[in-house]
């Protein structure tokens, strides 16, 4: 028994957590007699909580506050398990981010391959207007005049093979959108397969999709989001 009726001793709670009991023999332990008795029983002391958390940490804390008989527990035990927790919620987010990405990644693959299409018929319609100037100046051209007819047959050459070209492109951006429509139907919930429909197939913009969903557009970022992690999963 130490000063004043007061007994100290480290024990175990029923979670396998370490704690300090302190008992009085009679009448109420106050916060001065607690400290001292910790910092007695302890040489290297620098930190001990009595109860003073929420519901969701009651479980740690069975038998704490009885009047004469207390228990106590290292702060640090409780930041270091809090760390914990932060660095999992971080490697959670990590790899989902990693997740986002690497669905992004793949469903970029149509709008880079319509991008490409929209590129050569652009090129198509700058030949075909050179080959129209160069037909006007091939009628001016005195007979037999082989320059300019040369230079013609280089742009319908390069018109060709790029209408080729197309066609391959056209074929591999169907191929493309009837696999991702495939996994797309995998993922469970609808409006996760409308928002990625939408934004990744369709090449729609957030206000588009918000004024079609009816979503705001944080709400739908954050739909977006949940609905590439469950995409990536199909993958």
């Amino acid at each position: 028994m130490g000063k004043r009726g007061i007994e100290c001793w480290a024990d175990y709670d029923n979670t396998g957590r370490w704690c300090l009991r302190i008992k009085k023999a009679r009448g109420t332990l106050t916060l001065e007699e607690i400290r001292q008795a910790a910092l007695e029983h302890e040489e290297d002391f620098y930190a001990l909580i009595i109860k003073a958390v929420d519901a969701d940490d009651d479980q740690y804390f069975d038998d704490i506050d009885l009047g004469d008989y207390i228990t106590l527990y290292r702060a640090t035990d409780f930041l270091r398990e809090k760390n914990t927790e932060n660095e999992m919620a971080v490697a959670q987010e990590e790899s989902k981010s990693s997740q986002r990405r690497y669905a992004k990644q793949y469903l970029s693959q149509g709008y880079k391959i319509d991008l490409r299409i929209n590129s050569k018929l652009e090129q198509i319609a700058s030949l075909r207007s050179l080959a129209t100037k160069a037909t006007g100046v091939l009628s001016d051209m005195p007979k037999g005049g082989s320059g300019s007819s040369s230079r013609m047959e280089e742009i319908v050459g390069k018109i060709v093979d790029l209408e080729a070209e197309i066609n391959e492109d056209i074929k591999a951006l169907v191929d493309f959108k009837t696999e991702a429509t495939r996994k797309i139907k995998l993922v469970d919930k609808p409006d996760y397969q409308t928002v990625l429909e939408l934004r990744h197939l369709c090449y729609h913009s957030w206000e588009d999709i918000s004024a079609e969903m009816h979503f705001s557009i944080p709400h739908l970022h954050t739909l977006h989001n949940a609905a590439l992690v469950e995409f990536s999963k199909t993958l």
